[in-house]
């Protein structure tokens, strides 16, 4: 065999590669386009007959398949749902699945804060007072450091959100003012870690809760 037929070989080779990569693409592509689409339908089914379990069973057997198509909003709606159906213990289980699946770098991303805030509403609904607050704590946290490097912390939003629960543990005005100016310059001095933030605030509430 001649240099030049190894070449054309190889290319035909090549082009039978790429050519399958694209039929995969476009198998894919359908597949998730029918998978949105049943998501879609289900929606405009519940606003008519409000059905939320059929609902819920319709967004679990499409969103459990994984596939890559998924997205972390279209998951925080499943958790939503059933918080609102009052199945605290499997929403709770779901998001904490949630956080791996969208903690990985190189994976979809998310806005992990959404999560922990879900997850204070459950706690808050409960009474877990302590619990609620420190989850709250940890969804700032994940919300704080940006790509470009600049934290935000936006104090205010914080307490404005923190106030019932605060008020539930006896927490003075002052105790939390103090905590949440400590808070944030513990975010801003140097970029902590998620242990290192449960933390501060398991200390907090030990000396005040």
């Amino acid at each position: 065999m001649g240099l030049f037929s190894i070449f054309r070989g190889k290319a035909n080779q090549q082009g039978h590669n790429d050519q399958y990569g694209v039929e995969a693409l476009q198998r894919q592509t359908a597949a998730a386009d029918k998978e949105i689409e049943t998501l879609q339908k289900a929606d405009e089914k519940f606003k008519a007959d409000e059905n939320l379990d059929a609902r819920i069973q319709v967004y679990e057997r499409v969103l459990n398949k994984r596939t890559n198509w998924n997205s972390f909003n279209k998951c925080m709606s499943l958790a939503e749902m059933y918080v609102k159906a009052g199945k605290h213990n499997t929403a709770w289980t779901y998001l904490n699945q949630v956080l791996i699946w969208f903690s990985d770098p190189q994976g979809p991303v998310g806005d992990l804060s959404k999560v922990r805030k879900l997850q204070f509403k459950i706690l808050k609904s409960e009474g877990k007072n302590a619990d609620a607050f420190s989850t709250l704590v940890l969804a700032y946290f994940l919300s704080a450091y940006t790509a470009s490097g600049v934290v935000i912390f936006n104090k205010e939003k914080f307490l404005k959100e923190v106030k019932t629960t605060a008020k539930a543990m006896n927490l003075t005005d002052q105790a939390l003012t103090s905590f949440t100016d400590g808070l944030e310059k513990l975010l801003k001095r140097k970029r902590i870690s998620e242990k290192e933030a449960q933390e501060y605030c398991a200390q907090f509430l030990k000396k005040n809760a």
